[in-house]
């Protein structure tokens, strides 16, 4: 006897969720789980299919207003991210939550209990990220770390998933330091960005390993293509799990290459399986000028055999993209891991959403956050400035300066003497914008500063 295998699409909810729960960790500083003073949402999408819930609370015993951003990320007709920016204000009291639709925004008349302000709707078709950073009433920046938010996914259908947002901490010792209006995320006057990104994922064509131990990876041939792992749950025939290539019937089950008529080959993708798609937003931001940023992405990584994986990609504003598609060659196993940085444009932001589709036509999706890591600092000792951030005895004036740096971490106990940053790019000389751990990387002329990217906003 078979045993039933049917799943319902919410079963299959739920197994993704479960799957997904390990892959939120986040360096210690740039946090997913503690409040800050920047709030980011690198992806916010109301499409006409797909729209996107915000949640943002104020943890913090006093009021609390934020200054908030929609960056357009849509393609223009010459497919450049058209990059303006609308804005608002929202008002949070003392551990006030608030939410809104992305598409409708939010009317202080309609909506049940204490509202946030007036919150517009996003442009039809939008697909960009949200910032929020805390001001004082006259629009300044201020550091109280009290936002803390998340953004649920909504779609196509029913589906839902959600991620956090990721927050800055800004320093408080070190007040707003001028052009007031830029933000510096350096690790001095708030928490520098990332250096990488990690990324572990499941490759386009190999199986979903959870939906396969369900028994939904593939169809019963000659069997009413009942679902099926393997072929004792078939009645009769086989249990298919790929697709034909080729000949007569291209794109049908199979599970050999007999399965196909006329000649076609059974090496099309399987019938069970994942789509990773990642959300790349740059640091360095202008909502000013309403310029965007051009940065080049580098991927690294390897697959479950250790075989090394790579690829590159040079996005503008913001994009969104099928990691498959970047990758040189194909991945050989059911597992890789990539790891995002940057070289010209500086650091980024990144989040990440799966869709787990079975072969049966049950999909869901599960979206979460990278793995954010850095790169050490060094520390000054001697001479006065003990402990200051460094990356050369040139930084620490009648001191040296000592430590790892250039060696990746998690957070500052990683790299003792210094402290974890984020990536640092090559200013001046022949390479400007390279990638580099100190000068000699940078060419005739070169320099490898501490690191920084800017959030630069408009005048109050």
């Amino acid at each position: 006897m078979r045993t039933t295998q049917c799943v319902r699409a919410g079963w299959l909810v739920g197994a993704v969720g479960v799957c997904m729960l390990v892959a939120g960790a986040a360096r210690a500083d740039v946090t997913t789980e503690r409040p800050g003073s920047i709030l980011i949402f690198p992806k916010v999408v109301a499409d006409g299919t797909r729209d996107t819930v915000i949640q943002i609370s104020n943890t913090s015993n006093v009021l609390d207003q934020a200054r908030c951003f929609y960056i357009n990320g849509q393609k223009s007709r010459s497919g450049v991210a058209q990059c303006n920016e609308t804005d608002f204000l929202i008002s949070l009291t003392k551990q006030q939550p608030t939410f809104w639709l992305a598409s409708t925004g939010r009317n202080p008349v309609g909506y049940p209990g204490l509202g946030p302000g007036l919150v517009p709707p996003v442009p039809a078709g939008f697909t960009g990220a949200l910032v929020c950073v805390e001001v004082d009433a006259s629009l300044a920046p201020v550091k109280m770390n009290a936002l803390k938010g998340e953004a649920t996914l909504e779609g196509p259908g029913a589906d839902l998933s959600k991620y956090n947002g990721i927050a800055f901490l800004g320093n408080t010792a070190t007040g707003e330091r001028p052009p007031l209006n830029d933000l510096s995320l350096d690790g001095v006057e708030y928490n520098a960005c990332p250096a990488t990104s990690r990324v572990n994922f499941v490759p386009a064509g190999a199986p979903d390993p959870i939906i396969s131990g369900i028994g939904n990876a593939g169809v019963c041939i000659n069997d009413s293509a009942a679902p099926c792992t393997t072929t004792t749950d078939c009645t009769t025939g086989t249990c298919a799990r790929f697709t034909c290539v080729g000949g007569r019937s291209p794109g049908s089950p199979c599970e050999f290459n007999g399965d196909c008529n006329g000649g076609g080959s059974c090496t099309g993708p399987a019938l069970a399986s994942v789509t990773t798609t990642v959300t790349v937003l740059p640091c360095n931001l202008d909502m000013n000028a309403q310029l965007p940023t051009a940065v080049a992405l580098n991927f690294n990584g390897a697959d479950g055999t250790e075989v090394s994986l790579s690829g590159s990609r040079n996005i503008s504003c913001w994009d969104s993209f099928n990691i498959d598609s970047i990758l040189i060659g194909a991945v050989a196993t059911e597992f890789a891991t990539l790891e995002i940085s940057s070289g010209a444009g500086g650091p980024v932001l990144a989040v990440v959403q799966t869709v787990h589709s079975d072969s049966i036509g049950n999909n869901a999706s599960a979206a979460l956050n990278t793995h954010m890591g850095g790169q050490c600092l060094g520390a000054c000792s001697g001479g006065g400035n003990d402990g200051k951030p460094c990356v050369a005895a040139a930084g620490c004036p009648s001191g040296t300066c000592a430590g790892t740096i250039g060696v990746a971490c998690n957070s500052n106990a990683d790299c003792t003497p210094g402290a974890c940053s984020g990536p640092r790019f090559c200013v001046g000389g022949t390479t400007p914008g390279r990638a580099c751990t100190s000068d000699a990387n940078c060419g005739s002329g070169g320099t490898c500063p501490l690191p920084s990217a800017v959030i630069r906003l408009p005048g109050a």
